[in-house]
């Protein structure tokens, strides 16, 4: 949600507020992909040193645990609904 400017929820309106949230929210974005790809590059060099076919494993992980906070946070409808402005 912070990405859409409604970094409050969608029963508030930031009004003149969005551009700073929008940007804020750009910047941590950044910050987590930095963060994030090069330790996920680390994780499937590693494991497909071992085998090739062993990084299926790290890739069933990722995608059990989106699906997990799709359910955690009330189901596909609530996730959607992140998407639209």
């Amino acid at each position: 949600m912070d990405i859409t400017g409604h970094a409050k929820g969608y029963a508030y309106d930031l009004g003149a507020e969005k551009d700073v949230s929008v940007f804020l929210d750009f910047a941590e974005l950044l910050i987590w992909l930095a963060l994030a790809i090069p330790s996920n590059i680390y994780v499937f060099r590693k494991t497909a040193a071992k085998r090739k076919l062993l990084i299926l494993i790290p890739v069933l992980i990722y995608i059990m645990l989106f699906i997990l906070c799709i359910f955690l946070i009330g189901g596909w409808g609530k996730f959607e609904m992140f998407f639209h402005a």
